[in-house]
């Protein structure tokens, strides 16, 4: 089979993960190559995604409106799912345990406090033609 000699044996892996990249999949399609591959009953499948940042209320402010109109017209209808945090997404598997205690929860709350400071680096090209000789 060909999920076997270029993925893995079926029942044979433990963790499938996912990044950004859920919404782009034929998803009846992966899902059922998961089955496949993942150990019964614990192989665990794990999806996420990230959204727009958030700063605080000033930038905030100016930052969602060029998001939702100005950019959103021509982002792929299938960035909609990750505005919406993949809850729009089917995901056939059953809740894992412990999902208010995964190991990235005791991570962020290992220090005594859960207010931290997040950067989400943006890097800008910007130029305009001027008068620059063609």
């Amino acid at each position: 089979m060909l999920l076997e000699s270029h993925i893995a044996p079926k029942s044979t892996v433990d963790l499938v993960t996912i990044a950004q990249a859920l919404h782009w999949f034929d998803n009846p399609n992966f899902y059922q190559q998961v089955k496949y591959v993942l150990k019964k009953s614990h192989g665990v499948v794990a999806a996420w995604c990230y959204t727009v940042p958030q700063v605080n209320v000033a930038i905030d402010a100016v930052f969602k409106p060029f998001y939702s109109v100005h950019c959103e017209p021509y982002w792929d209808p299938a960035c909609k799912k990750v505005d919406n945090e993949y809850r729009s997404i089917d995901f056939p598997f059953e809740p894992a345990d412990g999902l208010d205690h995964t190991e990235f929860t005791r991570a962020w709350g290992e220090d005594g406090t859960q207010s931290k400071t997040v950067v989400f680096p943006v890097y800008l090209r910007i130029g305009k033609v001027g008068s620059l000789d063609i």
